[in-house]
């Protein structure tokens, strides 16, 4: 499974490229317009501060100059927090901070704030929360976390092929070999013919059957 750092499951609200307004920004994460000027609260601000900060670490190779950014990136989340509590995705970034400054217990700590938030009735569409969520527990080794975040973002988009590939992958960690093959077999269909997705879904399908025989023969 790639860094979910560094392979952009961890890009906050824009991910992907896709051009959205002011006002369907600020709705996207839980705040509100003043509908006017389409600027945000000032917690919004903090966080894209920090948003900004974090996303700038993804080319540097300098450890100490990334571990300055990230720190920035750190205090300024944390003062949009500090405003506004209960926003879902400003707790799953700062996760994603402190994962890329290898501070595992603070990155479960906002991943658990984020979850508990949902639980409260706070609502998350977005598959991709699911997905860079899955994404630290399983390179956390919360093997157990990472298969439910996987399949609660399935949950939300059926089709999700790359979700369906890391639930796969973190299956066949846990020695899960059956589950890990029905997963493939079944999401499989929601990769291109002759793209890369499917030629990792078919690699990690004979891997997995490979596996399973030689647990069966020991």
């Amino acid at each position: 499974l790639a860094s979910p750092i560094n392979n952009g499951t961890i890009q906050l609200v824009i991910r992907d490229g896709t051009k959205r307004s002011a006002e369907e920004f600020v709705k996207s994460i839980g705040l509100k317009s003043d509908g006017i000027t389409g600027k945000a609260d000032e917690s919004l601000e903090w966080f894209l501060k920090g948003q900004s900060e974090f996303q700038s670490t993804t080319h540097l190779i300098d450890e100490q100059e990334k571990a300055q950014h990230l720190r920035m990136a750190e205090n300024y989340i944390l003062k949009s927090i500090e405003l506004k509590p209960d926003v879902i995705n400003y707790h799953k970034t700062l996760a994603g901070v402190y994962y890329s400054l290898k501070e595992a217990e603070k990155c479960l700590s906002e991943i658990q704030k984020a979850k508990e938030l949902i639980a409260q009735g706070k609502k998350i569409d977005d598959p991709s929360f699911y997905m860079s969520i899955g994404g630290m527990y399983m390179h956390l080794n919360e093997y157990r976390l990472a298969i439910e975040a996987f399949k609660d973002g399935i949950k939300l988009n059926p089709m999700d092929a790359n979700s369906g590939f890391d639930l796969a992958q973190v299956y066949a960690a846990v020695g899960e070999y059956d589950l890990a093959r029905k997963t493939l077999e079944e999401m499989m269909q929601y990769t291109m013919d002759g793209g890369v997705l499917r030629e990792d879904y078919e690699k990690l399908l004979a891997k997995v059957k490979k596996k399973k025989e030689e647990a069966e023969n020991k």
